[in-house]
């Protein structure tokens, strides 16, 4: 495995969503609201070893480690979802049995 940068400490859950940039090991972390979303590979690029969150200031930087960036634009970030407090959980309101019917019958016409 590839030596990292400093990545920063584990951060709590609601912590993902603010920069977490970290020059120096004891620094605090920048807290802006994160608008990128980056993560590093393994040496295979098969799997995910750390994920990270930068506010638009920051994204240089984080780019120096990131395998991949993209903009961080909705909760969770999924499409449709929200963000449940105090549960601490993502959400989505999709219909799913919806989405399996208009499949089915895209089949059917096929």
């Amino acid at each position: 495995m590839r030596d990292l940068p400093l990545l920063g400490e584990p951060r709590e859950e609601w912590e993902h969503w603010i920069c977490g940039l970290v020059l120096l090991p004891g620094e605090s972390l920048c807290r802006r609201d994160a608008a990128w979303h980056g993560f590093v590979l393994d040496d295979s690029c098969e799997y995910i070893v750390a994920m990270m969150a930068s506010c638009d200031d920051h994204l240089p930087q984080m780019k120096l480690s990131a395998d991949f960036t993209h903009p961080l634009k909705h909760p969770c970030g999924i499409p449709g979802s929200s963000f449940r407090w105090p549960e601490n959980e993502c959400y989505t309101d999709w219909d799913e049995a919806a989405e399996f019917a208009a499949a089915a019958g895209l089949a059917a016409v096929s």
